[in-house]
């Protein structure tokens, strides 16, 4: 038998354990498959997981095409020493999803659908990002039109679930070990395919009690039903009337999101022909600034901040080079930049690329975006101060220490060639005299994936 001694700390465990329970957001019970998972790195594994010999000849033939462009990506500084072999590799090894492995829609859903006489497919976006590049004003550019179904960060609660699961001293924006091992896990993978094909009942029960639904106008109205629902049944009829609006009221499906991994979203396009990815970017200086600001950055060691930082973006850049027969046509990297200096031009393009077009009322918003002084819905954290247009993504210049961007600029130096940003200023004066541009042109490898106004 325990003395009291000894039962004390069993007790104290038992009481922390309940506290956690109850401090856990909402969620569905996890299955075995799921447990699995956590278990295991985040990688899905199922018994009745099967692939077909063409969908299977598919997928190595991408996984080899990437292999053989890596060997052919332009040496720029040390951008060589970013090793992605070893993500290329696990792909390989994990499964990339076609429309044979996932589950059946409902009857009557397709990506092909019939309005009247005729007959359009849905495109499917992927806005992919990073804490604060810009991806909430691309969202709430392209969340305007009629025609796009919007998500904002859907990913959301789930990250926070799966990266604080257990332990209740865990911050998921400072835990990156978990945040990367979720943005590339098969779970992150299948609720946003199952959201780009409209399959609301594929995803899990807290992304559609997230309160970030209320981010866009098309989410925010289904929101209610899923938080009324008292039953199992009236729990699916929320998700199937979501489901047939998605598919019959629209002709795009859009998701903004700082929480998927690149690899991911190239298994999506790979697997399925009307996914696109619009890749947003920015000045890695302005970018750690502005999150400073938030207080989402550790300025006392900026060194690790700014490589965690420039590492991810380099790794994603040069995945999508590997890939870029795959992406023809199929994907548009954005700079921050030429969206704030051109920002009725950004849209056309941002349009133009889904197929849709611009109305008069969508070309003001665009230019009120960029120069707003209020609080812009839904993107709460998008507010700025006014300044002429072309000023506006270098007002960072005015509050960062010379010697502070020298850092950043000593640690990024591969992404910032790249992409086209002047990486020295020789002075203090230099680096505030706005005068001199900060934004030059890219390097002639990404030149194909952008439209430089």
């Amino acid at each position: 038998m325990l003395s009291v001694r000894r039962l004390k700390p069993v007790l104290l465990a038992l009481s922390l354990l309940i506290i956690a329970y109850n401090l856990m957001p909402d969620i569905a019970p996890l299955d075995i498959h799921q447990e699995k998972a956590i278990a295991q790195g985040f990688h899905v594994v199922s018994e009745d997981d099967g692939h077909s010999d063409l969908s299977a000849k598919k997928q190595h033939a991408f996984i080899q095409r990437l292999r053989n462009n890596l060997e052919s990506q332009p040496k720029i500084n040390n951008m060589s020493a970013i090793n992605i072999t070893p993500i290329v590799d696990g792909l390989s090894k994990q499964i990339l999803p076609t429309d044979e492995d996932l589950p059946q829609k409902a009857e009557g859903h397709s990506n092909t659908e019939r309005k009247g006489n005729q007959t359009s497919r849905q495109t499917r976006l992927i806005l992919l990002g990073y804490m604060r590049t810009g991806s909430s004003s691309t969202g709430a550019m392209i969340r305007r039109h009629r025609s796009v179904f919007y998500w904002y960060e859907p990913l959301h609660s789930l990250e926070y679930y799966f990266t604080t699961r257990g332990r209740l001293d865990n911050i998921p924006m400072k835990n990156r070990t978990a945040r990367e091992e979720f943005t590339n896990s098969d779970m992150a993978l299948g609720n946003i395919s199952a959201i780009l094909k409209c399959d609301i009942d594929r995803l899990y029960r807290n992304i559609l009690l997230d309160g970030f639904l209320s981010f866009s106008k098309v989410t925010s109205q289904q929101i209610h039903c899923f938080k009324a629902a008292d039953s199992a049944g009236s729990w699916n009829a929320c998700t199937h009337a979501m489901s047939a609006t998605c598919h019959r009221d629209y002709s795009v499906v859009a998701v903004k999101t700082i929480r998927f991994h690149m690899a991911r979203a190239l298994a999506l396009v790979q697997s399925d022909p009307d996914v696109k990815i619009v890749h947003l970017v920015r000045d890695p200086r302005a970018v750690l600034l502005s999150r400073r600001k938030l207080g989402f950055c550790n300025w006392t060691d900026l060194a690790n901040e700014a490589s965690y930082l420039c590492s991810r973006m380099s790794r994603d850049l040069k995945l999508a080079l590997a890939a870029r027969d795959t992406l023809k046509g199929r994907y548009l990297l954005k700079r921050y930049e030429d969206t704030a200096s051109s920002p009725v031009e950004a849209m056309d393009l941002l349009y133009s690329f889904v197929g849709l077009v611009s109305s008069a009322e969508d070309q003001a918003f665009a230019r009120n975006l960029s120069k707003s002084s209020k609080q812009i819905k839904p993107c709460p954290t998008c507010k700025g101060a006014v300044y002429k247009a072309k000023e506006i993504s270098q007002v960072w210049r005015k509050s960062i220490a010379h010697k502070d961007a020298q850092t950043i600029s000593g640690l990024c130096q591969d992404v910032m060639e790249l992409l086209g940003y002047r990486k020295d200023f020789a002075s203090k004066k230099a680096l505030k005299n706005l005068a001199v541009p900060a934004v030059q042109k890219p390097h002639r490898s990404v030149v194909q994936f952008m439209d430089i106004f």
